[in-house]
Parts: structure tokens; sequence; C-alpha cells
């Protein structure tokens, strides 16, 4: 069975190593960026199945990043990576685009909430 191809955007490399380490086992991480300019670069020249996010980076925001990545590299899945508790923020963001979303949001706690929306 093939391993899935991973990309990593977020600009905390404590984040980024903590993932990294989490999905290596079970995942190739093919790349991982700082910023959003720099992850449509990879995830142009990559190809990548899975983008795993932040929402708030430098240069362009994840929010923007995935609707570009829509267009770049479609058949990747984006998976968002955020700190903010906040589900709002996310979908309404995306909802001005032409990016469709399923939201799953897992709070630290453990506690799993699911709202699926769709544009």
């Amino acid at each position: 069975m093939k391993r899935p191809r991973v990309l990593l955007a977020d600009d905390h490399t404590l984040v980024m190593d903590g993932l990294r380490r989490i999905l290596e086992p079970e995942c190739e991480v093919v790349g991982a960026v700082e910023d959003g300019r720099s992850l449509l670069a990879a995830a142009e020249e990559l190809k990548p199945d899975i983008i795993l996010l932040d929402i708030s980076m430098p240069l362009l925001n994840g929010v923007d990043a995935a609707r570009r990545l829509h267009d770049t590299v479609p058949s990747a899945k984006v998976i968002f990576v955020t700190c903010t508790r906040d589900a709002t923020y996310v979908t309404r963001g995306l909802s001005r685009g032409s990016v469709r979303l399923r939201l799953e949001a897992v709070r630290l706690d453990g506690v799993a909430e699911r709202r699926p929306r769709g544009t």
C-alpha cells in the first residue's frame, strides 16, 4: 500500500517538527514550508496527496492559499491546522471562495465536534 505524500505548512518550527514525527511512520512527508507563497510553489512542484496547513501564516494566509491550491493541485486534500477554537474563522473565510469545505475540528481536550459545511 502506497503511503500518502504529505506537505506541511506552518510558520512554527516546533509544530512542524511535531507533525512530522507523528506522520512519518504512516506517511511520506515530502516537504515543509513556513509561509503561504512557499506553500504554493512547493505544492505545484511536489504534488502531494495531503497538505496540512496553518490558517495564519506570513506572506499568504492559509485560507487564501487553500483557494489557490484548489486550482494548482486539485487532487490534494487540505487539512487546516490551527490553534483557534473558533470554527467560524475558517468557515467564514472559505465561504467567500469556491473551495468546498468539510470541517472537522478536534479540540485539544479530546472532545471532537463535526460540522459539515459546503459552498
